[in-house]
């Protein structure tokens, strides 16, 4: 299978991700006005739950296996070989935790079962999930096509059919099948260019170790980013579960842009640290880095300019209380986004899986600790400070680990800079508040004066302390192995 430039992936990467984050936000305030808080806030809630089975089936095979490829894609058979005999292991786990769902089901469930069922999708949908094959050949446009071809269709369906509170079976009918309709597609390009071969058990159960290690740091990653929803369904409301989910779906925008870096690079660093290319990493971290401060700098500030304007404007009254979650959420789209570049080019490319773990685990309880202590006393605060904390603790200690790697000059310069951009265009949109105007022209001119004026600005100290990266940011992705 024919290898992309990075420059390539990176595209179609970023035209899928935009896609998928913004088609739902056009629909969005139909869905929110339709089902209203309470519908959402269940729906919500009960895909909290069927994530945990769905991390189940996945057993940390999305960096592992991406890992794997990315290592054995020069030698066609031990390409295929690793290929199947951990596709292989990865459905007979899959298969294990949808009987194990359905059991749950069957057994504990009164209320909203159809919901509930209609989940069993989204779980089996990870079985059929193959698309860290496809990142570790650098293939991202297959992927993103097809995707992207489902995405929309969803999009219409969800527009036609989804009108009124009664109508929340069909919006998780559509949304869950059209992730498993996503995953299915993709395997006519896999018969076609990754033959079947035979492989041993004993093949099979190679895989089974590391991926189980990467599993648990997944299972601590969904403590603190999935976790949270159900603690607030437990400890609060539903309804605060809709205020906290609808204000991570804005939240999730700039952060699938920034996390693209890291998926885009994953596969080159992986190969890099494979013949002990560290200089080629590290280069790929420094252009990582600033374009990370770039793309959250302007996020944060931006949110923090408009957020609780757009949350009322765009989602309804009903989820006014959006806004400020919104508001206090800003700081992990940096946390992330740094956390994502560390983990990403040198972390566990350099396989030290182990420690990995043991971070993820610490954040899992630190959120853990706090969102349990904190959510009974202020709500939806507590599940904020309790995300915050761990991400920027991991963050912290993934650094200290990796520090030999990291050059940390190149990362502070971009922080500064784009800091200085958006606290600017943050002071320019405030500016906007004394206009006596409705709320939408507000929220539209705050939103192109502040994406003007960080744009202006950070193009400027870009060009002065960046010369070289100056017109050609992504240069660097020319280069070929």
């Amino acid at each position: 299978m024919k290898r992309d430039s990075v420059k390539v992936n990176f595209i179609f990467q970023l035209v899928y991700q935009f896609a998928l984050l913004i088609l739902p936000l056009i629909t969005s305030p139909i869905v929110t006005r339709a089902l209203g808080d309470t519908g959402l806030g269940n729906y919500a809630y009960i895909n909290s739950i069927a994530y945990y089975f769905l991390i189940v089936c996945n057993l940390g095979i999305a960096k592992y296996g991406q890992r794997l490829i990315a290592s054995n894609r020069e030698d066609d058979t031990k390409l295929r070989k690793s290929f199947w005999s951990l596709f292989a292991t990865h459905s007979a786990v899959s298969l294990l935790s949808i009987t194990a769902y359905i059991f749950f089901v069957s057994l504990f469930v009164r209320d909203n079962v159809n919901i509930y069922w209609l989940n069993l999708l989204y779980i089996a949908s990870a079985m059929f999930d193959v698309t860290w094959l496809f990142y570790g050949l650098e293939n991202f446009k297959s992927v993103a096509l097809k995707n992207l071809a489902i995405r929309i269709v969803c999009f219409i369906f969800i527009l036609i059919f989804v009108k009124t509170k009664s109508d929340l079976w069909i919006y998780a009918l559509v949304q869950f099948g059209s992730i498993l309709l996503g995953n299915l597609a993709l395997f006519p390009f896999v018969f076609k260019n990754i033959k079947p071969v035979k492989f041993s058990f004993k093949e099979c159960l190679v895989h089974f170790k590391p991926m189980l290690v990467l599993f648990v740091s997944v299972l601590a990653v969904t403590l603190y980013t999935v976790f949270d929803k159900t603690l607030l369904g437990i400890l609060t409301t539903k309804e605060n579960v809709a205020y906290y989910e609808y204000a991570n779906k804005i939240i999730d925008i700039p952060k699938a842009f920034i996390v693209i870096i890291g998926t885009v690079m994953f596969p080159k660093a992986c190969a890099a640290a494979n013949r002990s290319d560290i200089i080629t990493q590290k280069k790929y971290a420094n252009y990582s880095y600033m374009m990370v401060a770039f793309i959250a700098f302007g996020s944060i500030f931006g949110l923090l300019g408009i957020g609780k304007l757009f949350a009322e404007v765009y989602y309804g009254r009903d989820f006014v209380e959006s806004g400020n979650v919104i508001l206090m959420l800003c700081p992990i789209i940096l946390t992330v986004g740094l956390g994502d570049v560390v983990r990403s080019l040198f972390l566990i490319p350099q396989k030290k899986d182990t420690i990995y773990v043991i971070s993820i685990c610490l954040n899992a309880a630190l959120n853990l600790l706090l969102s349990y202590l904190l959510i009974p006393v202020i709500g939806i605060g507590g599940a904020v400070v309790g995300t915050i904390a761990a991400d920027a603790f991991g963050l912290i200690f993934q650094s200290i680990v990796c520090r030999k790697y990291i050059e940390f000059k190149n990362v502070f310069k971009p922080i500064f800079i784009y800091l200085v951009c958006g606290v600017l265009a943050f002071g320019i949109m405030r500016t906007i508040d004394v206009i006596a105007a409705p709320k939408q022209i507000i929220l539209l001119i705050k939103f192109f004066v502040g994406f003007l004026s960080y744009t202006i600005l950070s193009g400027v100290l870009t060009v002065f302390f960046f010369p070289e990266l100056s017109g050609k940011i992504l240069v660097f992705a020319k280069r070929k192995k």
